[in-house]
């Protein structure tokens, strides 16, 4: 008896395994036939599909030869062409998935070594004011970026200013979200009354500061910003400001364009 076969086998080899082809194919033998899937070898005489390892109908035992006999007439295994490792092969070592690593939550507290911008202060008139009229107050403060390593990571932090606390030099303080803007911004007259002005009730020099108050947010590279709870405050260097009557801040301000000689 003859065996027949299919297609061309297609094989591809390796060091450990020589037959990484899904096959199917038959053997003969004086006493038998042995048809197979995967990979089969010849039958026994007498006793079709029993060397044992297969089937005769091509099932899925396996084989318990990890070569070829090398006796009776063995038939080259017919394979798909679709190439696929057996399960009698050794398979190809991967990579393993390296984990990716968690994460870490921050606070403020951790963040401590970013420090955020200093924000300014500056005063309409500039330096100087009126008794008893508005002198408007203007901070400068912006969000910004700062970039650093916190537990062994490269991270951005986020500082954005959200309110401004003033303290005009007199005692008197006040809370705003508005950094204030001029005069000429809010197209008002001079003096008028602001969100961020303030009124002295007496005259002197007096030096007015601001405490920017940031909400800080961060990301470590390749993943999404996270905010942080609470808030980091910054106070600006004083800015002095010197109340006169309005004759006397009139005079002054003359002089001062004019360039004035002393005592004039």
């Amino acid at each position: 008896m003859q065996a027949t076969t299919g297609l061309r086998a297609e094989t591809a080899q390796a060091t450990d395994c020589p037959f990484r082809v899904t096959c199917s194919g038959a053997a003969t033998s004086p006493g038998g036939i042995d048809i197979w899937a995967g990979i089969r070898y010849p039958a026994s005489p007498g006793r079709p599909g029993t060397p044992g390892s297969g089937t005769s109908s091509g099932g899925s035992t396996r084989p318990t030869a990890a070569r070829p006999p090398t006796s009776g007439n063995y038939h080259a295994p017919t394979c798909s062409p679709l190439v696929a490792l057996p399960w009698y092969c050794t398979p190809e070592r991967v990579p393993p998935v390296q984990p990716v690593p968690e994460i870490p939550e921050l606070n403020l507290a951790d963040l401590r070594h970013f420090v955020p911008e200093t924000p300014t202060i500056s005063t309409e008139p500039s330096g100087w004011s009126v008794l008893g009229l508005p002198t408007n107050m203007l901070a400068g403060a912006r969000q910004h970026t700062v970039t650093g390593v916190v537990l062994g990571w490269q991270v951005d932090v986020a500082f954005t200013p959200v309110h401004y606390l003033w303290s005009f030099g007199d005692g008197a303080q006040r809370d705003t979200v508005d950094a204030g803007s001029s005069w000429a911004a809010r197209l008002a007259a001079e003096f008028s009354s602001t969100a961020t002005s303030h009124i002295y009730e007496r005259l002197g020099v007096f030096e007015a500061r601001v405490s920017a108050y940031y909400r800080a947010s961060y990301r470590f590279s390749g993943y999404p910003w996270r905010s942080v709870s609470g808030e980091i405050s910054v106070a600006s260097a004083p800015v002095q400001v010197v109340i006169s009557t309005f004759s006397r801040a009139l005079v002054s301000s003359f002089c001062v364009d004019r360039h004035c000689p002393e005592g004039g």
